[in-house]
C-alpha cells in the first residue's frame, strides 16, 4: 500500500489500551493481517465465518466455489472465502493479506446491500474484484492499526461498517454480486 508516514507514528499509552475491557485477543478480531510463505495454507481459524480476503501483495490459489476449478488470485484483489469451503487456499509465491472474518454483517444496511445483489443473475467468470483507491486507503489504516496491536472491539466493528460503506459507495452492484456470489447460492444466506 502507500507510504504516507503512518509507520512513523507510535501508539500512545499502549498499557492503557491493553487493559481496556473492550480489548480483544487476536483470535476474536474481525480483521487480521497475515504474511504467508510460499506453499503456506490460508489460516482458517474460524470455520463458522465467511472471510473477505484483501490480497495486498503476492497471490494465492483457491477452488472457485461455483465452477470447482482452481484459480489463482493476484495481488490488489478482494475475494470471499465462504464458511462452507472445504479446500483451504494456499500460496505458491507467498503473499500478504488482510482478512475480515464475519458470520453476518453488523449493520442492517449492509445486509440490505447483500439482499439487493441476490437478484443479479449475471454469470461471472471469477469471484474476485479489484482493490480500488478508497479501499486501498482503508486497508492502509487497518494495517497500521493491526501492526500497532490496536485490537479494540469497537474499532473492529466500526471498520467492518466502514468497509461495507466503501463497498456500497465505490463498487457497482455487479462487482458486489461477483464478490459475494458464493453466498447467493443454495449453501448460505445472510
Amino acid at each position: 500500500m502507500k507510504n504516507n508516514g503512518l509507520n512513523r507514528t507510535k501508539l500512545l499509552y499502549p498499557e492503557e489500551h491493553i487493559k481496556c475491557l473492550h480489548y480483544v485477543s487476536d483470535s476474536r478480531c474481525f480483521f487480521k493481517h497475515f504474511t504467508l510463505a510460499p506453499g503456506e495454507r490460508f489460516p482458517l481459524q474460524e470455520n463458522n465465518n465467511n472471510h473477505i480476503v484483501f490480497i495486498i501483495e503476492g497471490s494465492f490459489v483457491m477452488n472457485d466455489t461455483i465452477t470447482n476449478n482452481l484459480i489463482t488470485i493476484e495481488n490488489k484483489r478482494i475475494v470471499l472465502i465462504p464458511q462452507y469451503m472445504l479446500e483451504v487456499p494456499y500460496t505458491e509465491t507467498g503473499c500478504q493479506i488482510v482478512v475480515c472474518s464475519l458470520d453476518v454483517p453488523l449493520n442492517i444496511c449492509d445486509k440490505l446491500i447483500l439482499k439487493e445483489i441476490q437478484s443479479i443473475k449475471k454469470t461471472f467468470d471469477y469471484q474476485h474484484i479489484p482493490i480500488k483507491e478508497p479501499m486501498s486507503c482503508f486497508l492502509d489504516l487497518i494495517l497500521f492499526y493491526l501492526q500497532n496491536e490496536i485490537n479494540c472491539e469497537h474499532m473492529h466493528e466500526i471498520k467492518q461498517k466502514e468497509m461495507f460503506l466503501i463497498f456500497k459507495w465505490f463498487y457497482t452492484k455487479e462487482e458486489l454480486a461477483q464478490l459475494f456470489r458464493p453466498l447467493n447460492g443454495k449453501y448460505y444466506e445472510f
